[in-house]
């Protein structure tokens, strides 16, 4: 909610009797043109949280915090370098689907993403699609990207660690959605809801109080998850 006030970092909030000290992640410049717009970026944009009020800090404190903000600025250009070879694969199988091909194509596509989303895998996994669609009042912003930025964020479980995790999901977008292929490297036989995947619900309630505050009054959210299917 502060970002999109403009208000210079870092912003406070307080929960419960517990005051943090939020500090934006700029690029560090390989990465696209800043947004012309902030709710092109407000609702994937990362923060560094800090347990404390900065707002009596002397300037050589907060230059020492913006310094580690820079050095994860450098992780963040990383991974998103790095999802450019996901999201074109995503981009083919959903061009796939758009027009039409044979569902054996389609199969023999995700066969070839499969490990490049999951090294080592030995059969091809189970998938799972999730949709997004971010709207806002008026037309100035376009939704594809920004739901696309997005599900690359939230699809990631902040509970796993390292790299790999965030290196399973694919995201392409199109007509003002965004689609992720998860693949699924688990899956219960029977199919009796008990496989590993993403849940709707859980998805939505870790999401919605963060996002509710960047979307504001003039943005809306749709999700859709799928069932898991078989390549």
């Amino acid at each position: 909610a502060a970002t999109r006030t403009g208000r210079r970092g870092p912003h406070r909030v307080a929960l419960g009797a517990t005051t943090y000290s939020l500090f934006p992640v700029r690029s560090t410049g390989r990465s696209p043109q800043p947004a012309r717009d902030v709710r092109e970026t407000v609702l994937s944009d990362w923060l560094l949280a800090v347990e404390a009020d900065a707002g009596d800090w002397p300037e050589e404190r907060l230059d020492l915090l913006y310094g580690v903000t820079q050095l994860i600025a450098v992780e963040r250009d990383r991974r998103d370098a790095a999802r450019t070879v996901r999201r074109r694969l995503a981009q083919e199988v959903l061009e796939l689907v758009q027009t039409g091909a044979a569902p054996a194509e389609i199969a023999a596509r995700l066969r070839v993403a499969a490990p490049v989303l999951l090294p080592g895998l030995g059969a091809a996994p189970h998938w799972q699609v999730v949709v997004a669609r971010v709207d806002w009042d008026g037309e100035e912003v376009e939704g594809g990207p920004v739901a696309q930025a997005l599900l690359e964020e939230v699809l990631v479980d902040p509970a796993v660690a390292g790299p790999e995790h965030s290196d399973r999901i694919a995201v392409a977008h199109a007509g003002g959605e965004a689609i992720a292929l998860v693949p699924l490297p688990a899956v219960s036989a029977e199919h009796d809801g008990s496989e590993t995947g993403v849940l709707a619900d859980a998805l939505l309630a870790s999401v919605r109080e963060p996002l509710t505050a960047g979307l504001n009054d003039d943005g809306r959210l749709t999700l859709g998850v799928s069932a898991a299917v078989h390549s």
